[in-house]
């Protein structure tokens, strides 16, 4: 990585520092050439020739945040960051504290096991025990579980 992309790391986790724990190990900053082929890319090819600025790619705990042109500095590419960073906690996508992705992982899983589920009243007669079956019968077709309630 180029000195643009160490430095904006540093620089993006002293900003970080205080607010989200192990800012450190959390964001990440990729150099286009380093993570693209420049044979195969039209742009990486150029920045690799030195025809083009160097981009960047910033991420947080594995989630894309932004862009970043070393053409455009520090402080835009900082603040392109934040605002990014910020996009991303408010659609719940990244998290302050790690647990948090166990959690919502947990909450996901626990919705989809409840998708899954068909609530049926308990048949009290003979009629009512044949539409039973046929409701679990039609259920385990779709790979879905009925319950008696």
């Amino acid at each position: 990585m180029s000195n643009f992309g160490l430095d904006m790391k540093a620089l993006i986790v002293d900003n970080l520092l205080g607010t989200f724990p192990n800012p450190d190990k959390r964001v990440s900053v990729w150099a286009d050439t380093d993570k693209y082929k420049w044979k195969e890319d039209a742009d990486v090819w150029k920045q690799k020739k030195g025809l083009s600025a160097p981009q960047y790619e910033a991420h947080f705990d594995g989630e894309f945040v932004c862009f970043m042109d070393s053409a455009k500095g520090k402080t835009l590419a900082l603040v392109d960051f934040l605002q990014g960073l910020k996009d991303l906690y408010r659609e719940g996508k990244i998290f302050v504290h790690k647990e948090m992705y166990e959690i919502k992982k947990a909450e996901e899983e626990a919705k989809k096991e409840k998708e899954k589920l068909i609530e049926a009243p308990t048949a009290r007669n003979e009629e009512e025990g044949l539409v039973l079956e046929a409701i679990k019968k039609s259920a385990k077709k779709r790979g879905k579980k009925v319950i008696t309630v």
